[in-house]
């Protein structure tokens, strides 16, 4: 390990590789243990989203999909659920599951979220590539291009 600046706080141990990101993760991953064991559902549903981010930022993506299955299992919804998809997708395209991919970020899609939107439009795209589905990627293309604004 190597020092290095961080701002105003002076010296700080840096980590090699992604040590640091699976530590956050773990932080993540036991607050989500902890309001789960507390019985509150949607607490540990919002760490579990965060820890499967940070799972993914580490390549971590068994550890990814994990997490989000244990949020599903939990009753994630609505625009989480959305966004957790997304993050499903992006794991499951690195994975080499393409059809899965596609099937996380068409879920998403439903989200009235415009930034969990473009993500999942991403990820459907990226998911349809790999199985050669063009004429859909091209017909996806031209309907989002022409009718919907995202808004970001």
């Amino acid at each position: 390990m190597r020092c290095c600046p961080v701002g105003k706080s002076g010296w700080a141990t840096c980590w090699p590789g992604n040590t640091w990101n699976k530590l956050a993760s773990a932080r993540a991953s036991w607050l989500a243990d902890h309001f789960e064991r507390a019985g509150e559902k949607s607490r540990a549903i919002r760490w579990l989203a965060v820890a499967a981010q940070q799972s993914l930022d580490a390549d971590d993506l068994a550890e990814t999909l994990a997490r989000i299955e244990r949020a599903v299992n939990l009753g994630a919804a609505g625009e989480e659920l959305c966004a957790m998809r997304v993050i499903e997708s992006q794991a499951r395209y690195w994975l080499g599951e393409y059809a899965e991919a596609e099937r996380a970020a068409r879920e998403a899609l439903s989200s009235s979220d415009a930034r969990i939107r473009l993500g999942a439009l991403s990820g459907l795209f990226n998911g349809l590539g790999p199985q050669a589905k063009y004429d859909e990627v091209a017909t996806l293309s031209a309907t989002w291009s022409g009718q919907q604004r995202l808004n970001c």
